[in-house]
């Protein structure tokens, strides 16, 4: 349902939006993100101090799931900012969508 001093036309957009981001936010894509990015925390390119070498076969390995996990996090981020986009401004209304009254307070502040 159109707000007030919104046309159809953005009540839809705007529907279709909200619903987009609950579906968006079912399937966990952000969530991935955070997981993957776990993953790359915990991946061994370099051996810590008093550590053994990394062989290199581990070491091939691990760069490439780097470079497989990065390519996850930047296709899923994507797709998330495409139908998504940051939004600029939130609006705040009251309820029934009415303006928001605040109560103004004469304050004394003593020397």
């Amino acid at each position: 349902m159109a707000r007030q001093g919104e046309t159809v036309a953005q009540a839809n957009r705007r529907i279709r939006q909200e619903e987009l981001r609950e579906k968006l936010v079912a399937q966990g894509h952000l969530e991935q993100v955070i997981k993957n990015i776990e993953k790359i925390e915990a991946l061994k390119l370099k051996p810590k101090e008093g550590e053994k070498e990394i062989e290199y076969k581990d070491y091939q390995y691990n760069t490439f799931e780097l470079q497989r996990l990065d390519k996850a996090i930047s296709a899923r981020l994507k797709l998330v900012n495409k139908y998504l986009p940051d939004l600029k401004a939130t609006e705040v209304t009251g309820e029934g969508g009415e303006d928001i009254r605040v109560a103004a307070y004469e304050i004394n502040f003593k020397s």
